[in-house]
């Protein structure tokens, strides 16, 4: 936590609270992962429960079929008793015959039909029922047999139907989907294993012949499914259940698009983004130039992600954490003592006077990427490592160049020169925008709107502060583009002047620029623009190979501009 603490105080309050949006955005997501996971592992306990239900039911079963054969028995002795006791009376006889298929044995009557209930020593107790309910050896009584049907179903079949297999399958209804078993059905099928063996009790109490012949019958003669047969339909669903969990954690869908992605896999599609925060590079349009048309392409500045920012913020608190800076502001340590061979987290060094890609250097880079890594292990994934080792690599060169500045000998003006190069070329960068701006609000102005994106920041002319007046700049032209150019360009900053920076308007005014003869001498590389574009004594200057390279259209540009513009 002081990690992240420190992390978040080096920022502004509104960098902060967009931090911490996105942060609160990441564990909010990854809560709801974590209660997805903790939902079907809910399922797989029900499922264990289950099993367990199954194993009890299959108990029951195993000694209701032990009872049912010692009735077996016990009624083959009566009858073999009975012959001997009165040999005149022919008795049915239950004789055993070798086992068919799966079955363990089965029981077939041998001998002539069943006799009088009044020709028994011991008359059935429930005659008088039997009687009633029709012939005696063919009664069929429908309690009995769904009795019956419940021992040779094992308890499986619920009463709405369903197995206890489908309730694994997929849902029938998305009502069904995701709700979690109830404990009024857990109660049911427990109900159904302690009514199974309830029934094997009854059947052990009850002496009557007739039933339990029939019982026996249908126990022994109906063709039984497999022992294993629901267990193997349980793991089976229980495996395709695993496989539908173990896709959903790892194709995490793209609407979580904070999910720290593991970078979740949110961060890792921003942290191959370019994302610096200038305008993009244009590049060369040779399409056929017509000033009726409306060119949209973008030329605004990209701004980074969130994710992005996020990250590279970071780089830059662990490689001062690791480097023991605790501010900016604090200078760079000395680089390793001699005999260092690399660096350890516990001994972390940096080679200042080698570049940022060396042996040495490339192992500093990759200790810092693996501490990343460690303190938010949900947001970055090995997947990561890649990108993230460019940023730190990226910082680590700034670091090296920031270093030689801090230790350049006095006198010395090259950090002057450096830091009024940098402030030209944001001046170029803001004098574009302008531009940009002024021509997307006046709609008698888009048609100029194709011209300013060809010639990009390159064909923006520089000024620089006159060392002898502060606050005047001077301009340096632009040798390669022709007057009329300069003049367009010069017309647009007056407009912008005119329309944005009003004196009641907030903001700073434009800045004091002296047009000087002085021309710029950075290259000229821009391509596809009309003859009457370009200067034509450098035009005529350049030999064929030449203007085959630049490819200058044949077009006649038209520099037309409202000038009432000026006057508001």
């Amino acid at each position: 936590m002081w990690i992240r603490s420190r992390f978040l105080n080096r920022f502004s309050p509104s960098s902060q609270t967009s931090f911490a949006i996105y942060l609160t955005a990441d564990f909010a997501q990854v809560t709801s992962l974590q209660n997805l996971v903790a939902r079907f592992e809910g399922r797989i306990d029900e499922v264990n429960k289950d099993l367990e239900e199954i194993h009890a039911v299959e108990e029951a079963q195993a000694q209701a079929r032990e009872n049912l054969r010692k009735k077996a028995h016990r009624i083959s002795l009566a009858h073999q008793h009975s012959k001997e006791s009165h040999p005149g009376i022919t008795q049915p006889a239950l004789q055993p015959h070798p086992p068919a298929g799966s079955q363990p044995f089965a029981f077939h009557y041998v001998g002539p039909p069943e006799p009088t209930d009044t020709a028994m020593d011991v008359p059935p107790k429930n005659l008088k029922r039997r009687r009633q309910g029709g012939d005696v050896g063919n009664s069929s009584n429908p309690v009995r047999e769904h009795r019956e049907q419940a021992v040779l179903s094992g308890g499986k079949q619920r009463k709405n139907g369903s197995s206890i297999s489908s309730f694994y399958s997929e849902p029938s209804s998305p009502k069904e989907k995701g709700i979690a078993k109830s404990p009024e059905r857990r109660s049911r099928s427990t109900a159904t294993a302690k009514s199974v063996a309830q029934e094997s009790d009854d059947l052990n109490d009850d002496d009557d012949y007739g039933s339990d012949t029939e019982t026996v019958e249908a126990l022994y003669e109906s063709k039984r499914a497999p022992k294993d047969e629901t267990i193997t339909q349980v793991m089976t669903l229980l495996n395709v259940l695993v496989e539908k969990v173990n896709n959903l954690l790892e194709n995490v869908p793209p609407t979580l698009t904070t999910v720290p992605k593991n970078v979740h896999p949110v961060v890792a599609q921003h942290l191959v983004a370019s994302g610096q925060r200038r305008p993009p590079v244009p590049k060369d349009n040779f399409m056929p130039w017509n000033q009726n048309e409306n060119d949209n392409r973008p030329a605004c500045p990209v701004k980074r992600p969130v994710e992005r920012v996020a990250a590279l913020a970071y780089v830059r608190v662990a490689f001062a954490t690791c480097l023991g800076r605790k501010s900016k502001k604090d200078p760079l340590p000395p680089g390793p003592p001699d005999g260092v061979a690399a660096p350890t987290r516990q001994e972390f060094w940096v080679r200042w006077l080698e570049p940022f890609n060396s042996d040495f250097n490339t192992a500093a880079c990759g200790i810092v990427t693996r501490q990343i890594m460690e303190d938010f292990p949900t947001l970055f994934t090995e997947n990561c490592f890649e990108d993230l080792f460019k940023m730190v690599a990226a910082h680590m060169k700034y670091n090296i160049l920031l270093y030689r500045r801090q230790h350049l000998p006095a006198g010395d003006i090259s950090e002057a020169k450096r830091l009024a190069a940098a402030s030209s070329n944001w001046r170029r960068h803001t004098i574009f925008q302008k531009r940009i701006y002024i021509t997307s609000t006046v709609k008698a102005l888009r048609r100029h709107r194709r011209l300013l994106n060809d010639l990009g920041i390159d064909g923006t002319s520089s000024d620089e502060e006159d060392p002898q007046t502060p606050g005047l700049y001077k301009v340096k032209r632009i040798k390669q583009l022709s007057s009329s150019v300069v003049q367009l360009k010069q017309k647009l900053d007056d407009a912008y002047e005119a329309l944005v920076k009003v004196p009641n308007r907030k903001g700073s005014r434009g800045r004091k620029q002296v047009r000087t003869a002085e021309s710029s001498s950075r290259k000229f590389r821009i391509k596809g623009l009309p003859v009457n574009c370009v200067n034509r004594i450098w035009y005529n200057r350049l030999s064929s190979v030449q203007k085959d390279v630049f490819r200058f259209a044949d077009y006649e540009y038209d520099f037309k501009f409202p000038d009432e513009i000026l006057k508001m």
